[in-house]
């Protein structure tokens, strides 16, 4: 189904409340003026004019390869599985690459930090997640229900806890990384507390969410440094989300999570960031289960504060200028200006490429504030404004009047 967001025809003043804005730590920061936002250029309504992209020099991989290619802008990231890599373009300019084992040579060859995807809570019988289904089998690793049935999803729930499947799957994916010296580590996905978001219950050995929790735990605090000491780069896509939490509403169960984490690792994904994973629809603010978007902008916090690389993942049914650009916003809300990264991904496997989500403003100037109901973060080279509200807003940006439809986001590169 795809997210279909109303835009009310009536126009709303962006900034009717009294004072200064306040930032997500309650502190106050001066703006220009009670209505206008302003800064040296006027908005772009949807391009990236002006965008900076460095020119070409040589330099080495976090391994030892030698690369000259263009540097890839800060802040984007190309989720390419399943052989996709060669049929999207611009991928030289993307700062993070994760692609499948059919095209570890041509993204060895790429600029930006290119990563291996693999799963370590799925084995599958199709292709080799670290660990092959024919040693997983072999070794007692594919966990059973309490009726002695094996659990089926993405693929057959392995035993994270044992601390032997914890080293073969470091032995397998060394030996799937090292042989392509440009490749820079791994990406492993499906790190969760509640393996039943994807398979249909416990497994025997691990009765509760606690147990599982435990035993993934365990596994990430494992092969993270035996990867790491390879000089590896260590990504996880990591859900906090269990039905027994409360805090999986608003972030703070996912936030959680990810600290107890990033000790071991290098980035923390969140998939569905700023969206309602069950239909695509985008957060806004508000007290349901698929808003809060203020609480979740906490998760980048939480992952930048532990010392670790934030990235977030966004998908819509087919190429969608406006979703990318709403949650690239809202990424640039809460980066450090460092390593981390936006990715978006149509489902219908289109190219995700656009200026509306790609563009390279520069490095935070200060911490995101709000005026009114929008949020603003000024960039060395821009600025994004988010609406997360229902109804569209009118904002006065360097004496040019702009309207922000419902849960979108203006960002501005000059």
């Amino acid at each position: 189904m795809i997210a279909v967001f109303a835009i009310l025809a009536l126009f709303i003043s962006t900034i009717a409340g009294p004072g200064s804005p306040v930032d997500h730590s309650g502190k106050s920061e001066p703006v220009p003026g009670p209505t206008t936002i302003a800064d040296h250029s006027p908005i772009g309504a949807d391009t990236a004019g002006g965008a900076h992209v460095a020119t070409g020099r040589c330099h080495r991989s976090r391994r030892g390869g030698r690369r000259c290619r263009r540097h890839p802008r800060p802040g984007i990231w190309l989720q390419a599985l399943g052989g996709r890599l060669p049929r999207f373009g611009h991928r030289r300019l993307y700062s993070y690459i994760a692609l499948s084992l059919e095209d570890r040579a041509a993204g060895s060859r790429l600029p930006g930090t290119s990563l291996l995807y693999t799963a370590g809570m799925d084995v599958n019988p199709d292709w080799n997640n670290g660990v092959t289904y024919a040693d997983a089998q072999a070794n007692g690793w594919l966990l059973e229900d309490s009726n002695g049935n094996r659990l089926t999803g993405p693929g057959y729930l392995a035993d994270v806890g044992n601390v032997a499947y914890q080293k073969a799957w470091v032995k397998g994916a060394l030996s799937l990384v090292k042989p392509y010296p440009g490749l820079d580590g791994v990406i492993i996905d499906n790190v969760m507390v509640d393996p039943r978001i994807h398979y249909p219950g416990m497994p025997a050995k691990y009765p509760t969410v606690s147990a599982w929790k435990a035993a993934i735990a365990s596994f990430i605090a494992y092969v993270g440094p035996a990867l790491r000491s390879h000089r590896l780069y260590v990504a996880v896509n990591a859900s906090g989300f269990s039905e027994d939490d409360a805090g999986a509403d608003d972030g703070s169960a996912d936030a959680a999570w990810a600290r107890q984490l990033a000790p071991y690792v290098k980035g923390v994904m969140n998939e569905f960031f700023e969206q309602n994973p069950t239909n695509l629809d985008l957060r806004s603010e508000g007290s349901a289960w698929y808003q809060h978007y203020g609480s979740w902008l906490g998760l980048i916090d939480a992952v930048q504060g532990a010392g670790d690389d934030f990235v977030s993942l966004n998908y819509s049914t087919r190429k969608d200028r406006h979703v990318a650009r709403y949650c690239k916003a809202s990424f640039l809300l809460g980066w450090n200006g460092k390593g981390g990264g936006q990715s978006y991904l149509p489902n219908d496997g289109s190219d995700p490429w656009g200026a509306s989500w790609t563009a390279d403003i520069g490095r935070p100037r200060g911490r995101r504030f709000k005026i009114g109901a929008l949020w603003v973060r000024r960039f060395t080279r821009g600025k994004v404004i988010v609406n997360p509200t229902l109804t569209s807003r009118t904002v006065t940006v360097d004496g040019a009047r702009r309207r922000i439809g419902a849960t979108d986001a203006l960002i501005q590169a000059r």
